[in-house]
């Protein structure tokens, strides 16, 4: 926001100060009324940066006119208006004799009479401050309430003590030169006049003072003697009754600065000191003279000056001096450093103000940046610069509110992070003023960094717990683990160690970077491990080593890590009901690393999981072959090994249903041990279990392929299907297999035709259709076997295939 009375008692109180030391010269130095006036308002206005300033001079009666104006452009001229205000007289006349001002803050929440309330109503006025432009009368002391001295604001605006008193002070100065002027004008039109008066009224001042420098004599006007409390007969005219009143701190600089200009080194005699009133008090004046005449000697003949009291302004000076000093200590005791950066439209830049905290921010002073301010550009981090410049930028081209975060890189600190925040504003000269704070917010970062890093850590810990109760494959849940841990971490290689029984081990998953030794599958022995047998490791402890070469390890366990290129490792164990299972660990190689507690912390967490996960999935592997057992013992004929009637009915539904998705023939055979009753009845039951059983390793061992399926279809019954087989390829096997059973030797000694066990087979192979069912396939091979049956038995017959 712009700076306004409000800051004058903090970053712009100097600046406020010396304008206002440089307005009054200006205008005690002005030689017409009007340009006097004009001055005047366009000051109060600046200082203000008000909407409107006036110079208002009081007519007889309740009418006043606007003698000068400063105003924003666009705003209808008021100069040369006549303005009458009834209640001027009534109510407000006296109280700006008497030199008080009056201020409103808002007058649609003030106790105006509607008559004055109309009137600012029609000059679009929300609120505004007068101070009274008093023009004291030599010759009769009763003060003259000259004229009003007025600032006007189009919105509501709190004025505070501060802006009555810079103002009542602007008035003082717009009187002491409107006296000049008066006086000027008077010494123009009447050179009769004494020539001291000519030469006083010169000097504007409040008081008059004439030296006869060769007399000692001093001639001291009424002014000068009332502005000290005296009457005219109280004071006399030697030098003594002015020196002796001087502060006797102030007398010296006050004797060398007259000397100095009585020896001609100095144009003009000028002090402001302490002066001792009738009443005891002490009073600031501002003394200034001149030599007006010299001796032929060129010794001073007679000097002339004047007396201001400047009392009012000295106690605001003081005011501002004792604010600034707590402003001071205020910001002494914030962390952060307040300050004022300026950016002209040439892009040089500085700043003008910078409480002393810069020294701990950029590690400067405020002079070194007081009209330069590449020192604190120097500064930024090489890979913040473009980006802090160009928001700096932004906020010059568009005024609006500039904050940042970025990190500089001081020569005793190192690597900061800080946080500025500034408010813009246009200046007439085309640039730019911000108002801001900057403060140091490296814990904060380092805090983010940390709380982020923690975030993520549990983000990785949630996927991979995800991804472990996903997959039951423990390769793969290993793998998933070590890659996500090594890039997390971004170190150089993660394995997981599996523990042998003699307490070697083997890596059995590895995560490692391209440019260091593979150790997956490697069989690592470390002769202290096996000594110890892991002792520790059982407590879940963890073994932080920053740096290999540093924590005293033997020489032969250096060697193992040398030629695994380790420099520097983090090892948590995998406990599985307090067994030691193996090691989860994380290998930095490229150099020693100061492993966090954060870290130690994540592997513990995966090493847990990983033994939950190990213990599941190897449950999993358990469960897995106990299925396969069961499914093995469901599907098994438990006399023959071989398939059984349940098995035989699931795959030849599956195979036919590929074989109709295919087009591929199918073929299925049906086979009867040859008079097996009469097998039974003359060698008994357990001869012919094992009859069974040789036929059926016989018949298993003449199938060659692993889609090939031999089952017990029943009793003394076999079934073979033959996948992507044609009725020539069912008969060779078929031939086959007879072979087989000859060369068995079975002896059948109740076989009719026969001394040794045959067997009959039915038939049929075809490529089946979108109706041919699996029973209709059975059917023909048995009708099939009831054919080789019939004509005789050992043989086969094939079926013949119906039109469908």
């Amino acid at each position: 926001m712009p700076a306004s009375p409000r800051d004058l008692a903090s970053s712009q109180s100097e600046d406020i100060l010396s304008r206002l030391g440089a307005l009054a010269l200006e205008l005690h130095q002005i030689q017409t009324v009007e340009a006097l006036l004009e001055a005047g308002a366009r000051a109060a206005r600046e200082i203000f940066e008000s909407d409107r300033a006036l110079v208002y001079q009081i007519l007889p009666g309740s009418d006043g006119v606007v003698l000068a104006e400063s105003t924003s452009s666009g705003t209808p001229a008021m100069v040369g208006h006549l303005i009458g205000d009834p209640c001027l007289e009534a109510r407000w006349m006296e109280p700006y004799r008497q030199g008080r001002t009056h201020a409103i803050d808002d007058i649609d929440h003030s106790s105006l009479e509607p008559c004055h309330l109309k009137l600012l109503a029609q000059l679009q006025v929300k609120a505004n401050l007068v101070a009274p432009i008093v023009v004291p009368a030599i010759a009769t002391q009763a003060d003259h309430l000259w004229g009003l001295l007025i600032l006007h604001e189009y919105q509501p605006r709190a004025w505070q003590p501060l802006h009555h008193q810079v103002l009542k002070h602007l008035g003082i100065h717009l009187w002491l030169g409107l006296s000049n002027c008066q006086m000027q004008q008077a010494l123009s039109q009447s050179h009769q006049r004494e020539t001291r008066w000519q030469t006083a009224l010169e000097a504007a001042a409040d008081g008059v003072w004439d030296w006869n420098v060769a007399s000692n004599r001093v001639f001291f006007s009424h002014e000068w003697k009332t502005m000290l409390g005296y009457s005219e007969q109280e004071i006399g005219d030697t030098l003594t009754e002015w020196s002796s009143r001087v502060h006797p701190d102030d007398l010296e600089y006050v004797n060398e600065a007259l000397q100095q200009h009585l020896a001609g080194h100095t144009t003009a005699y000028r002090s402001e000191h302490r002066m001792r009133a009738k009443d005891g008090s002490w009073h600031w004046i501002l003394d200034r003279g001149k030599v007006v005449t010299w001796q032929p000697d060129g010794n001073p003949l007679r000097m002339v000056g004047t007396h201001v009291d400047i009392t009012p302004q000295k106690c605001l000076e003081q005011l501002l001096r004792e604010r600034d000093d707590k402003l001071r200590k205020i910001s002494e005791q914030i962390p952060g450093v307040i300050y004022q950066y300026r950016l002209h439209p040439s892009g040089q830049s500085c700043f003008p103000y910078a409480s002393e905290a810069i020294r701990h921010i950029y590690e400067v002073t405020p002079e070194q940046v007081k009209t330069n301010a590449q020192p604190v550009l120097d500064r930024l981090h090489s890979d913040d610069r473009d980006l802090v410049v160009e928001g700096i930028l932004k906020s010059f081209n568009t005024l609006e509110i500039w904050q940042d975060e970025y990190r500089v890189c001081l020569p005793e600190r190192g690597l900061r992070w800080l946080e500025g925040h500034a408010m813009p504003e246009k200046l007439a000269d085309g640039s730019v003023l911000w108002h801001g704070y900057i403060q140091d917010i490296t814990p904060r970062k380092h805090m983010e960094a940390l709380l982020e890093r923690e975030m993520q850590q549990e983000r990785m810990i949630t996927l991979i717990d995800h991804r472990i109760m996903a997959s039951l494959d423990l390769e793969t849940i290993l793998q998933t683990t070590v890659d996500d841990v090594r890039q997390f971490l971004d170190t150089d290689r993660v394995l997981v160690y599996r523990l042998n029984p003699d307490w070697s081990g083997v890596v059995m998953t590895e995560s490692v970077g391209p440019e260091w030794m593979p150790l997956l599958s490697q069989t690592i022995t470390d002769s202290c491990f096996v000594r110890t047998q892991g002792k520790g490791y059982h407590d879940n402890h963890v073994n932080v080593v920053n740096d290999v070469y540093a924590v005293g390890f033997s020489a032969c366990h250096l060697g193992l890590l040398a030629w695994m290129q380790v420099r520097a490792k983090l090892v948590v164990p995998i406990v599985q009901d307090d067994h030691l299972w193996g090691l989860l660990i994380a290998h930095h190689c490229q150099g020693p690393r100061q492993w966090q507690e954060s870290e130690s912390r994540l592997l513990q967490q995966l090493a847990h999981q990983l033994a939950l996960a190990i213990q599941h999935a190897e449950l999993h592997q358990q469960l897995q072959a106990a299925n396969q057992e069961l499914e093995q013992i469901s599907n098994t004929d438990a006399l023959t090994q071989v398939h059984n009637r349940r098995y035989f009915d699931q795959n030849l539904l599956r195979t036919l249903h590929q074989a109709r998705q295919t087009q591929h023939p199918l073929a299925l055979i049906l086979c009867d041990i040859d008079y097996f009753k009469q097998y039974n009845d003359t060698y008994g039951h357990p001869a012919g279990d094992t009859c069974l059983m040789a036929v059926a390793q016989a018949l298993q061992q003449c199938l060659k392929r692993p889609t090939d399926v031999l089952a017990r279809y029943g009793g003394e019954e076999f079934a073979i299907i033959l996948p992507h087989t044609n009725l020539s390829g069912a008969i060779a096997v078929v031939q086959q297999i007879q072979r087989a059973i000859a060369a068995l030797h079975l002896q059948h000694s109740a076989h009719p035709s026969s001394q040794w066990v045959t067997l009959s087979f039915g038939l049929v192979a075809r490529v089946p259709t979108g109706r041919t069912s699996p029973q209709a396939l059975i059917d023909q091979a048995d009708q099939a076997l009831y054919q080789a049956k019939a004509a005789g038995r050992n043989r086969y017959c094939c079926a013949a295939l119906p039109a469908e």
